[in-house]
């Protein structure tokens, strides 16, 4: 029972930590580079986790957007809440809603998809929804209570440690002995792309293009896959490694073709670039 305070303390900063965040999500230009490249590359991995669903989408375009920054995940960290359009394969449209992270200009592996649903767009729906009065009140609110629920809260953590300090101690059980680990199974052998025009192949080269082109900030368009070899993991990450040659083009292109090492696995938002060199 000498816990109950310091769980309603916290449940009162996580309660004041989560209204304070909803009002920091900043209006974002659809038409500026970066967020076009963040909608395409939503579309593109959410079309690769849903492909033997029959998704095939083809992004369209940005009809708005906003961005937060991260209150964990590492410096830069931006979250991207964008209303993107894409098309099916029989030429209608729709809008998705999605969430994705990323740091620009940092390593391969840190742009994720976090969700992305289908939802309706009202046409008299406003750009953006601004911040209500209600909403601008509770945040100066809480600007004033955060300090003091949080000297409260190390007030009584302090007093619950020195508590927990003077009652006695057990015994912790001594730990198992360290059984070997098994040997890693052996590697598959790597397989040609028999059809660089194949759906998934092209797929995993745009999200190996739209990846690199997030990270270095440059301008890069995806044109085809010109050959490749595919290797299934047994390590038990799962999916694939695909090994492609891609062409591409734009003012940032270093060479006409990539070498790029994409693994994946078919039908899961489990995708990271791991290298893109050009050749």
């Amino acid at each position: 029972m000498r816990s109950l305070p310091l769980l309603l303390l916290v449940s009162a900063l996580l309660l004041v930590l989560a209204s304070s965040a909803s009002a920091e999500w900043a209006p974002a230009d659809p038409r500026s580079e970066v967020i076009q490249q963040v909608g395409r590359f939503a579309v593109i991995v959410y079309d690769l986790a849903h492909r033997r669903r029959g998704a095939g989408l083809t992004y369209v375009g940005v009809a708005r957007g906003e961005t937060e920054a991260a209150a964990a995940g590492g410096a830069g960290t931006l979250y991207y809440r964008l209303v993107v359009a894409a098309a099916k394969a029989d030429g209608s449209r729709a809008h998705y809603e999605c969430l994705v992270s990323g740091v620009a200009g940092s390593s391969l592996d840190t742009w994720k998809l976090r969700w992305f649903r289908k939802i309706v767009v009202p046409k008299e729906k406003s750009e953006y929804v601004h911040c209500s009065p209600c909403t601008r009140a509770m945040a100066t609110l809480n600007r004033i209570l955060f300090p003091f629920l949080l000297a409260a809260f190390f007030a009584i953590a302090h007093a619950e440690e020195s508590y927990t300090a003077t009652a006695p101690a057990s015994q912790p059980p001594p730990p198992p002995s360290p059984a070997s680990p098994p040997p890693p199974p052996p590697m598959q052998a790597w397989t040609p792309v028999g059809d660089v025009n194949d759906m998934s192949i092209r797929q995993v080269g745009q999200f190996a293009v739209r990846i690199y082109a997030l990270t270095m900030r440059v301008d890069l368009a995806f044109v085809g896959v010109v050959g490749g070899q595919t290797q299934p993991r047994v390590d038990g990450a799962g999916g694939f490694m695909y090994q492609l040659v891609v062409a591409v083009a734009g003012t940032g292109a270093k060479a006409p073709t990539y070498d790029a090492l994409v693994w994946g696995v078919l039908g899961t938002r489990n995708w990271e670039l791991r290298s893109f060199k050009p050749k």
